[in-house]
């Protein structure tokens, strides 16, 4: 069985990586845009939605690593 910083850090490490893939993809419709494959509105709408995911896992990170450093 893991002990309570292992699991956390384990959570860390997994949201870190979802956290990587959500800014290549903030790259990737830059590009898009760039190469006018889609439209300046639907790249910011997807841009935004996938900024409040990537803040959303930076807060999480945030707590669990004042969590594992209360243990």
């Amino acid at each position: 069985m893991f002990s309570g910083e292992k699991r956390i850090d384990r959570k860390i490490k997994r949201l870190n990586a979802l956290r990587a893939e959500y800014e290549d993809q903030i790259k990737d419709l830059e590009k898009q845009l760039k190469e006018e494959k889609i439209s300046k509105e639907r790249y910011e709408r997807l841009v935004a939605l996938t900024r409040e995911k990537v803040d959303k896992i930076i807060a999480q990170v945030k707590d669990l690593r004042q969590k594992r450093e209360n243990m």
